[in-house]
């Protein structure tokens, strides 16, 4: 009984081994493939600051279709919604943006749905509802006054 047990092990350990080797070959394959990849990557990596860098001179562009998708943003900070945002830019934090090519920067501040080209220049509790709409900073300010823009993009 002990020599078949034995038997039934060796067996399980040769299986084992040849899986672990598999394992390694294909470990290796996927490290060779990571660093092939990496070195024509635009993007380095610094470990120790956590920091993704462009190369130089090199740009970046992000874009979305237009319309409000949340495709096409640059988010800086945490808590924003930009859901209903397409092409814009919102840094601090708990921003809200929902035009299209808007920039909002503070804390708490609102460029609402159908505001396009609109921007909160920071502050907070800041609301912007009109196309090209500007609040220059400050708190509580609120602009509704429509500026009819017609972009030659569109």
């Amino acid at each position: 009984a002990l020599a078949t047990q034995h038997a039934a092990l060796a067996t399980q350990h040769a299986a084992l081994a040849t899986q672990h080797a598999d394992l390694h070959d294909q470990h290796k394959a996927m490290r060779k493939s990571l660093e092939s990849c990496a070195s024509c990557s635009a993007f380095t990596l610094d470990e120790d600051r956590n920091t993704l860098m462009l190369k130089r001179d090199m740009n970046l562009q992000i874009s979305g279709r237009p319309h409000g998708d949340g495709v096409g943003n640059l988010i800086v900070g945490q808590e924003h919604d930009w859901s209903k945002a397409a092409n814009s830019l919102v840094v601090g934090a708990r921003n809200t943006v929902q035009g299209e090519a808007c920039f909002v920067a503070g804390y708490h501040n609102v460029v609402h749905d159908g505001s396009k080209f609109s921007s909160i220049l920071g502050g907070y509790n800041n609301n912007v509802s009109a196309k090209a709409g500007v609040i220059t900073g400050e708190c509580w300010h609120t602009n509704t006054i429509e500026c009819e823009i017609t972009p030659h993009w569109h």
